[in-house]
């Protein structure tokens, strides 16, 4: 009869097989909110970069992403709420600002950036409407898109950085994966701002013809980043490289549909506005499967403990310092 010693000490290590950490309990409220919370920032960065430093022609497009901005953000809170079940536990979490704490700091750097989304969006709506909104014209425009763009990288990318410190191997394996996340907000902002401009009336194809490069470039990035996520994930990355469902969906959706496609389709496909469009929509959707992928891959990759003794065997170069 095999031993509990014999099991552990043996060529299949673990207790027979049964998982040594406890599998993440997160579900579809948190990786939704992981994609409009990415989406948010990075159509507000946009939108700030073209108030900022953008024509009369740019400065119409950013009003369309301010208010794209805070409808994507706006359900945020209601999703974080669902997930950890009662209201008061939301509101417990604003009782301290703790610097050290991911989850603390992104709560934070979630009502700062909403406030900046919101108040931006309020200015935006005296075009949409026609008329002057009460107080918008006090607005600090300029150094709300400031502060909001600072928040808004922040948001892009702290949802990467709170799944790098958990224990759990496809998770924590890799430096990479905040900056994955931040270039996965870019493109996704990029693409959400670029779907609805395309049938705005007012907005010129010369607006529309910058966005393009900024699209290739943030598609590039993100795949670069994905790559090096997986070479330094090593094994742990393989619940989202097989061939199952979380394999299909980062390698066919995330991978295939949200970067490549799009990619080929602005380089080398036809320049007009239904075809950016599509990319668009395809860009969108890989990243919603981007997120939703790497989360379900993490309770995975946390219920095989042979890919938690190796993780704990050979840490990664960040725990080393």
């Amino acid at each position: 009869m095999e031993t509990r010693d014999s099991a552990v000490d043996g060529p299949e290590r673990g207790y027979y097989g049964l998982p040594v950490l406890k599998p993440p309990v997160w579900q579809w409220e948190i990786w939704s909110y992981f994609f409009l919370g990415g989406l948010s920032a990075g159509t507000f960065l946009v939108a700030s970069l073209a108030r900022l430093f953008g024509d009369e022609d740019d400065r119409r497009g950013s009003q369309v992403g301010y208010l794209l901005s805070v409808a994507a953000i706006l359900p945020c809170p209601l999703l974080l709420i669902k997930d950890l079940g009662r209201s008061s536990r939301f509101l417990n979490m604003l009782r301290i600002v703790k610097p050290s704490s991911p989850m603390s700091m992104g709560i934070w750097g979630l009502i700062a950036f909403s406030v900046c989304s919101v108040l931006s969006a309020w200015r935006a709506l005296d075009a949409v409407i026609g008329r002057p909104l009460p107080l918008s014209r006090a607005l600090p425009e300029r150094l709300v898109a400031l502060v909001g763009s600072a928040a808004a990288i922040f948001i892009g990318g702290y949802t990467g950085v709170l799944l790098s410190v958990t224990s759990v191997p496809l998770w924590s394996r890799s430096v990479l994966l905040g900056p994955t996340f931040l270039a996965a907000a870019f493109s996704s902002g990029l693409a959400a701002l670029g779907l609805a401009l395309a049938f705005c009336r007012g907005i010129s194809n010369r607006t529309l013809a910058k966005l393009r490069p900024m699209e290739v470039a943030a598609l590039a990035v993100e795949g670069v980043m994905l790559a090096g996520f997986a070479r330094q994930s090593d094994r742990a990355v393989r619940p989202v490289v097989s061939s199952d469902e979380h394999g299909h969906g980062f390698l066919l959706g995330a991978v295939g549909m949200g970067i490549i496609l799009p990619l080929l389709a602005h380089l080398v496909g036809p320049h007009h506005r239904r075809s950016a469009a599509l990319s668009s929509v395809c860009a969108l959707v890989g990243g919603l499967l981007l997120r939703r992928a790497l989360i379900e891959g993490g309770r995975v990759s946390a219920e095989d403990p042979q890919v938690t003794f190796w993780h704990t065997d050979r840490p990664p170069e960040k725990s080393q310092w």
